[in-house]
């Protein structure tokens, strides 16, 4: 099988997003207080190859701005300083033991199906199947790779829409 395909991509930037979505959460949240709660979410999309992102924060009263610039520079720096061993094991590892239990449930199969259907996904059984082991297999590099192929250009046309309340 592919092992370097669109099903390789995937895993590289679900990683990833594990990875930024962690990093936001320490230094916008836990460092700099500016949040409630922040996380980044990634997509793969049929006709966008590398996915949607979404960043979606709850800024603290008075702080969206500075939300939205701490949220900029943290995605600047990992994107452009990458990040560390022990970032990428602390994902990695929990992906691989829930990728290995998820594939006796339904969800994991239609989900897989339905990947399967986007143009640059491999389609052999041993590719679906050895998804844990393809995990494991991925390195730090590969997915800096993805993250800078795939995200860096975006982030000069991120999008920020924030919501208040007069509650």
């Amino acid at each position: 099988g592919s092992d370097k395909g669109g099903l390789h991509l995937k895993l590289c930037l679900h990683l990833a997003a594990r990875i930024i979505s962690n990093r936001l959460f320490e230094q916008v949240r836990e460092k700099r207080g500016l949040v409630y709660s922040i996380s980044f979410r990634w997509q793969a999309f049929q006709i966008l190859q590398g996915g949607i992102a979404l960043i979606q924060y709850m800024p603290k009263s008075g702080t969206a701005d500075a939300t939205e610039e701490a949220t900029r520079q943290v995605m600047a720096e990992l994107l452009r300083d990458g990040f560390s061993d022990s970032e990428f094991v602390k994902v990695q590892r929990p992906v691989v033991a829930r990728s290995r239990d998820a594939q006796s449930s339904n969800g994991w199969w239609l989900d897989t199906m339905q990947f399967l259907q986007l143009g640059n996904t491999p389609c052999t059984a041993s590719d679906i199947l050895d998804v844990p082991d393809q995990v494991e297999k991925i390195t730090k590099e590969e997915v800096l790779a993805a993250m800078q192929t795939h995200w860096t250009e975006g982030l000069d046309r991120l999008v920020t829409v924030c919501g208040s309340s007069t509650l």
